[in-house]
């Protein structure tokens, strides 16, 4: 789960530092603040024995 998180976090910084001026800071703290809030939320949600159970939860349009 955690390398999918970070993938996910990873996806969403390059818009910042593409299409915005943020500084490196705050692109870092975006970085752990949405990794934090993503591990927080799909807790239990996630079992890799079956990786499409809970799929629906966790899609990102949710």
């Amino acid at each position: 789960m955690l390398l999918e998180i970070s993938c996910a976090s990873d996806f969403l910084c390059r818009f910042l530092t593409t299409s915005s001026s943020c500084t490196p800071q705050i692109i870092d703290d975006f970085k752990k603040e949405t990794v934090a809030l993503m591990q927080e939320k799909y807790t239990d949600h996630w079992d890799p024995q079956r990786p499409h159970y809970g799929n629906g939860y966790r899609a990102i349009t949710s």
